[in-house]
């Protein structure tokens, strides 16, 4: 299941296979959107087309290390000592590239959650053939896991506006999607979102010699109303409509 609300909200019997398909729709909206902006603003050398395509497989797989019961089991992938040593040292081992270990943190805090970590390495050694080379191995494990490249150039850079768009804490196209599906399969009635506006919305600007991810005034009031109805979201778990707890 993709969420743990049907015993209060009978039709939410989405699962995250479903969900996984929408944020790969998503994700193709807002890279071909990303890639036609760079392209027509910028001269890079470097593929960014290539780069919205492994966005998109990471999109589509960033929620296949979810243990049976979700979030709940996920805790187990770390072990009795709960300890993320072990699993960030094998996706480590997976990516094979000195940069991505540099990048992986070691403080708890600052860790991806677990089955992220997980989906990444689930991705990349089932779908070998999806990778031309190690660099886009370990671009797909950033975006699913929000590990950004720390050392600075204009790929880079841009790679990093791509992962911003999978896990961000504000705004991306996984919490886009939930927000969505679960409030129409609840029948939670909360202000509406117009994805396309807000996913065409999108581009990269230069500031202070760093490209970033932006979005034209336009989508502002949206980018408002995905935080607004994230708020709502929570009240779902909370306080159900009707309910006295």
């Amino acid at each position: 299941m993709q969420t743990s609300y049907s015993p209060l909200y009978p039709s939410a019997v989405h699962n995250r296979f479903v969900h996984s398909i929408g944020v790969f729709h998503l994700g193709k909206i807002a890279s071909n959107q990303l890639v036609s902006e760079i392209n027509s603003k910028f001269g890079f050398s470097f593929d960014v087309a290539r780069l919205g395509e492994v966005f998109q497989i990471a999109c589509l797989l960033h929620d296949v290390g979810h243990a049976p019961f979700s979030h709940t089991g996920e805790s187990f992938y770390l072990g009795e000592e709960k300890d993320f040593t072990k699993i960030h040292n094998k996706l480590i081992e997976v990516v094979d590239t000195e940069a991505f270990q540099k990048d992986v943190p070691r403080e708890r805090s600052l860790a991806a959650a677990p089955h992220e970590i997980l989906s990444s390495i689930v991705g990349i050694l089932s779908f070998p053939t999806f990778f031309k080379e190690s660099s886009e191995k370990e671009f797909l494990a950033r975006c699913i896991t929000g590990y950004k490249y720390t050392e600075k150039n204009q790929e880079n850079d841009i790679r990093n506006c791509f992962i911003q768009l999978l896990n961000s804490k504000v705004i991306d196209v996984d919490k886009l999607d939930y927000l969505i599906r679960d409030a129409y399969a609840a029948g939670f009635d909360t202000v509406g979102i117009d994805y396309e506006r807000l996913l065409g919305a999108l581009t990269v600007i230069k500031q202070n010699n760093t490209y970033e991810l932006a979005y034209y005034k336009g989508a502002v009031q949206h980018n408002r109303e995905c935080h607004l109805r994230s708020r709502c979201r929570e009240k779902m778990v909370t306080k159900p409509p009707g309910s006295t707890i």
